[in-house]
């Protein structure tokens, strides 16, 4: 029998028991290091919002955990809320974002009593590929933005958007059709 004894910690037989007051700084300490995490991805994001160049924006977004195609151009003053949960977003290849988008991947009425009427809501948002987004636009958690599709600037996106369609409004809403088979020409 292998036992290996601290006055905090036992080790008996590759079992580990602590008492309470280490399990207790164990928590404190990961709570920490987690509040510096999320203190970290916010300052990061605030970086990425400001950087004059739209490949360090799509770097930074990778690196907080989305996953952005390296053709993806992202205009300056983009926000993600909440940037701590990037892995919820998805932009594939040749988007163009334009500035001061908002894309919502999470969202909740933490700390009002209004949480026990509204749940906290955690959805991603897919940008699929060939998408132009204007200006001021909005997009909301769970939105899936089809291919070749256009959101004119001002619009707030509250439901998907089909391919091969231009959506503008509050809330944005089917405004024409793009008939596009591949070949244009100037």
């Amino acid at each position: 029998m292998d036992v290996y004894k601290n006055q905090n910690w036992v080790i008996l037989n590759g079992e580990i028991s602590m008492n309470a007051s280490t399990i207790q700084n164990i928590k404190s300490f990961l709570r920490v290091n987690l509040y510096i995490k999320l203190a970290l991805n916010k300052l990061i994001h605030i970086i990425m919002r400001e950087t004059p160049s739209p490949g360090m924006r799509r770097f930074i977004l990778n690196f907080l955990g989305a996953e952005v195609h390296e053709t993806a151009i992202i205009s300056y003053g983009f926000l993600l809320f909440d940037a701590s949960i990037a892995s919820n977003l998805i932009i594939k290849k040749n988007v163009s974002i334009g500035p001061r988008v908002t894309i919502v991947t999470h969202a909740d009425p933490t700390p009002s009593e209004l949480v026990n009427l509204y749940p906290i809501i955690d959805k991603p948002v897919i940008i699929e590929e060939n998408v132009w987004i204007g200006a001021n636009v909005t997009i909301i958690p769970g939105v899936k933005v089809g291919k070749y599709s256009v959101i004119a600037a001002g619009s707030v996106v509250i439901r998907d958007v089909p391919p091969y369609s231009v959506v503008a409004g509050v809330p944005a809403r089917v405004v024409k059709t793009i008939s596009f088979d591949g070949n244009y020409s100037l």
